[in-house]
């Protein structure tokens, strides 16, 4: 049971990580286009950078916020399921199904922030 466990939180932490990847790569992206649309001015290419910065790090804080209610609901699924798998492979998939559309719904709003 203890491996099952294990594996239902090695599916979910995948899935967290892909949708956080989808998100930085984004920001890599616009430290590029910041670097070639104000090369001409240091100025403007620090205030630019210093954007995206303030960006990353709020969506990394409000990721991590995500990522503890995660834990939260999966402590709930495991007690919940009282060593039966299938109640607990399905509270899981609720749990990622919601993570993956929490995840998702940040994403876009710092990819739509951040255009």
């Amino acid at each position: 049971m203890e491996s099952f466990r294990y594996q239902l939180n090695e599916d979910i932490g995948q899935a967290i990580s892909q949708k956080a990847q989808k998100l930085f790569q984004h920001f890599s992206q616009k430290d590029s286009e910041c670097f070639k649309k104000n090369s001409d001015s240091v100025d403007k290419y620090l205030k630019c950078m210093t954007n995206l910065i303030e960006g990353s790090e709020n969506a990394e804080k409000e990721i991590q916020y995500q990522v503890g209610g995660i834990i939260y609901e999966m402590q709930n699924c495991q007690k919940k399921s009282e060593d039966d798998k299938n109640k607990l492979r399905q509270c899981a998939d609720n749990v990622k199904q919601q993570a993956e559309a929490q995840l998702d719904k940040i994403t876009n709003k710092f990819i739509n922030q951040y255009k």
